[in-house]
């Protein structure tokens, strides 16, 4: 029977609360939204998060059972695997994660096997292929986000050569850690009354018009940055490309706003990394952080990208000083340097080539017209 009787006055605190704390999320989201940042506190991802933290961890402690740092894999697939997870549908979920996995897989495999040392072939080898992911990514319906994550595999891949039966290895591994995570995730959804949304919501998005200048914006991105940490001889020089990688977008405006927010996140996650890898000596302690800070990171990696970032960047130092604790000494400035020097990186090569875009669209008219 419906209930007619008004609210009794101890309901209403916690009914005005609730409008309270919508009210401010709405003011912090439009406040954020007006400087060109996002910031979404209804995109909070706890389940998922919980998940994906779990997943990770038990992986981790799994490579520590084994004594196999190469292991690492695994634990690096199922963080990924829980970032391709576009939300939404489980036919739309299942689709997005399965391509990952399968394509991540694959490249990690292939391009660990045939990877040379440092040099102008590779990096142009390695540029061209992380253009066409993107680019098949982002013409392929709701797989955007698919094709840079396995760009990403490709770059890290490329720094760790591997003879042809350890790369077979590689992608048994990546597939391993990819399947459990996916299988976890749904299963976690089938379980869960799903929330009421709207048809929209389970589209996929449109593809991006500038998806071919994104594209190649990337592969110019990755060749600059990894012929750059090259030159420098950067102790992690796959970070420095990855950040090059995830923080191009088609306009030069939106890749300096994602190369701020990366900067941000990183110097924050690796001071608060420092401490905890310094002061824990006991692979098996770093296990418990590993877990909540993947849980954090994915829980809020659609709410706001430093927030992200500031989590993901402590996670990986985490995850690396776990499975080689000699060089967990230098792991976490070393991220933050090589984060801030492929954004930057990126950021310029944007300015650059759309600069001397317009230049040359701005020139081309008046030139066809002299000599029409």
């Amino acid at each position: 029977m419906l209930d007619l009787r008004p609210t009794s006055r101890t309901d209403r605190p916690s009914a005005n609360a609730a409008r309270r704390r919508r009210a401010l999320s709405r003011y912090v989201a439009r406040r954020a939204g007006k400087k060109g940042y996002s910031f979404e506190p209804g995109a909070l991802a706890g389940p998922e998060g919980l998940i994906g933290g779990a997943a990770v961890a038990l992986l981790v402690a799994v490579a520590l059972v084994l004594r196999r740092p190469d292991f690492a894999w695994a634990p690096y697939a199922a963080f990924w695997t829980c970032l391709a997870d576009p939300g939404g549908g489980m036919t739309r979920r299942l689709r997005a994660m399965t391509a990952f996995i399968v394509c991540g897989g694959l490249v990690a495999g292939l391009v660990s096997a045939f990877a040379a040392p440092a040099g102008l072939a590779n990096g142009a080898l390695l540029s061209a292929l992380v253009g066409l992911l993107i680019y098949v990514g982002l013409s392929s319906s709701g797989m955007g986000g698919v094709g840079v994550l396995v760009g990403v595999v490709a770059v890290v891949a490329a720094e760790q050569p591997v003879g042809a039966a350890d790369a077979v290895m590689v992608a048994l591994v990546f597939f391993l850690g990819g399947a459990l995570t996916m299988i976890l995730c749904l299963a976690t959804v089938a379980c869960v009354p799903p929330t009421r949304r709207s048809p929209r919501e389970d589209r996929a998005p449109p593809a991006d018009p500038r998806t071919l200048s994104h594209a190649l914006l990337a592969a110019i991105a990755v060749m600059a940055t990894y012929t750059a940490v090259h030159a420098l001889s950067l102790a992690y020089p796959q970070w420095a490309t990855v950040a090059a990688v995830v923080v191009v977008r088609p306009d030069v405006h939106a890749s300096r706003r994602r190369t701020i927010e990366r900067v941000a996140g990183s110097l924050i996650g690796a001071a608060a990394a420092a401490p905890l890898i310094l002061a824990v000596k006991e692979p098996w302690a770093l296990v418990p952080p590993i877990f909540l800070l993947a849980a954090a990171a994915i829980t809020l990696r659609k709410v706001n990208y430093t927030l992200f970032v500031s989590f993901l960047t402590p996670l990986f130092i985490v995850i690396g000083a776990t499975m080689v604790p000699s060089l967990a000494h230098q792991a976490a400035a070393s991220r933050a340097e090589d984060n801030m020097i492929g954004s930057v990186l990126a950021t310029l090569g944007c300015a650059l080539v759309w600069g001397g875009w317009r230049l040359v669209g701005a020139r081309l008219p008046r030139r066809l017209k002299m000599t029409g």
